[in-house]
C-alpha cells in the first residue's frame, strides 16, 4: 500500500535552497539530474517507507542520501510520509535542526 508524501515548509524551502544553489553554480544538465533523483526517491518512498536507516527510531525518522552532497530526511506516520529537510551535508552539523 502506498502512502501519500507531505511536503513540510521547512521541506520545501530547503529542497528550493538546494535548485537555488545548484542553478546558480553548476550546469542545468546536474540540476535536472538533481531533481530527478529526488522525485525517484520519493516515488520509492511512498511504495517503500522503511528503505532508508532509521535516524532516530523512537520518532520513526529516517534519512536517505541523495547523492555525496544531501540528504533528505523524512518521518513516516501511520496515515502518510512527512518529509522534513534536504540537508546539504557539508553544513556545520551543529547547525542541523533536527
Amino acid at each position: 500500500m502506498s502512502l501519500p508524501i507531505v511536503w513540510t515548509p521547512e521541506a520545501e524551502s530547503t529542497f528550493q535552497a538546494q535548485l537555488d544553489y545548484l542553478e546558480e553554480n553548476w550546469p542545468e544538465v546536474t540540476l535536472r539530474k538533481f531533481m530527478d533523483r529526488v522525485f525517484e526517491v520519493i516515488d520509492q518512498l511512498a511504495e517503500h517507507p522503511e528503505m532508508y536507516p532509521p535516524y532516530r527510531a523512537s520518532e520513526r525518522i529516517h534519512y536517505g542520501v541523495i547523492n555525496p552532497y544531501v540528504t533528505l530526511y523524512y518521518k513516516i506516520t501511520e496515515e502518510q510520509i512527512d518529509l522534513l529537510l534536504f540537508w546539504p551535508n557539508r553544513q556545520d552539523p551543529d547547525k542541523f535542526p533536527l
